[in-house]
């Protein structure tokens, strides 16, 4: 409405003000410049001004309409503003009963985005890493290792047995405890999971080719789903 006749006569011969697009949860900060990037044509000085300003983790995945002359910096605003509305103030509180920074949450939710087969076992995974952090237990988990060896060709690439012997903080193979940062940028239900985890017995789980989740108390019922 606040368009003037010039304004609405050039956008409609020429080129839009203002672009839809969709960012997914699970994707790393360099794939959501990658798309940024690709959608309103940065330049390489615009691409890296929106990476050194984005934080890994709190690019919140949503559909966005964008002001096409927004720079790196304001886009990066843009998606971390949304990510503080989303996390609202419940969970803040809620997250504060527990005595667990949100920095803690929203890794494990990075976590729990990458290793989940669906939002049903969200909560179950989110469970178990905290079972496995609060015993101590090295978090063995296969994304953490996929964000090391990514590259832009292939940002998750298919894990090696070779690459877990990387030495990398966000190696959690070798390291005890959460990696230095987020992983990848989370849903709202993987950071709900993350601040209202299932209680469980498990510490093992994995997926089958339905993407069904099996957890194991032991080492040795792992095994046995593992042969199942």
């Amino acid at each position: 409405r606040r368009m003037t006749k010039l304004e609405i006569a050039n956008t409609l011969l020429y080129k839009p003000y203002q672009k839809w697009i969709v960012l997914v949860p699970g994707l790393r900060r360099e794939q959501v410049a990658q798309r940024l990037e690709k959608k309103f044509l940065w330049t390489e000085e615009q691409t890296k001004e929106f990476l050194d300003n984005a934080s890994e983790g709190y690019l919140f995945p949503d559909t966005y309409l964008l002001n096409v002359e927004e720079g790196g910096k304001d886009m990066a605003k843009r998606l971390i503003s949304n990510f503080n509305e989303k996390f609202d103030a419940q969970m803040q509180k809620d997250l504060l009963a527990q005595n667990v920074r949100m920095d803690t949450a929203v890794k494990i939710a990075s976590l729990i985005e990458r290793e989940s087969g669906s939002d049903e076992d969200k909560a179950l995974i989110a469970g178990i890493i905290w079972n496995r952090l609060n015993k101590g237990m090295k978090l063995q988990i296969d994304a953490t290792t996929q964000y090391i060896t990514g590259t832009k060709d292939n940002w998750w690439k298919r894990v090696d047995p070779a690459d877990h012997r990387i030495d990398s903080p966000y190696n959690t193979y070798i390291y005890k405890g959460l990696p230095p940062t987020a992983i990848a940028n989370p849903s709202l239900a993987s950071l709900k999971a993350a601040v209202y985890p299932e209680e469980t017995d498990c510490f093992f789980y994995l997926h089958d080719l339905g993407k069904r989740i099996h957890c194991a108390v032991t080492y040795a019922e792992h095994l046995e789903n593992i042969e199942r």
